[in-house]
């Protein structure tokens, strides 16, 4: 599903941030189908100032985008403290796989 996500960067005027703590994409669309945070490792100490500078990036260029909290996705309290940094949680997604 990453892949598929960060695949927008392909877009003119897009932009993409891979790093170990989070990668995203910023298609350069207004539709937050296109604008997506794919993958977040924070440490714990660390989870408050990489979700604020992620945040300060799409609040920057007046988009919206969506946040994708999947398993392996740190610290596990990732979902609340995302709450408090003022996102909403919008909806769970079924996850599939195939060997």
């Amino acid at each position: 599903m990453d892949a598929y996500l960060l695949s927008y960067d392909q877009l003119p005027g897009a932009t993409a941030y891979r790093g170990a703590e989070v990668s995203w994409v910023d298609s350069g669309r207004p539709a937050a189908t296109f604008n997506s945070v794919v993958a977040a490792h924070f440490a714990a100490d660390e989870a408050d100032a990489g979700i604020e500078a992620v945040l300060g990036h799409f609040r920057r260029v007046g988009r919206a985008f969506t946040w994708h909290v999947w398993q392996p996705s740190t610290p596990p309290s990732l979902d609340d403290l995302l709450v408090s940094h003022g996102l909403a949680f919008n909806d769970d997604e079924p996850g599939m796989a195939v060997a």
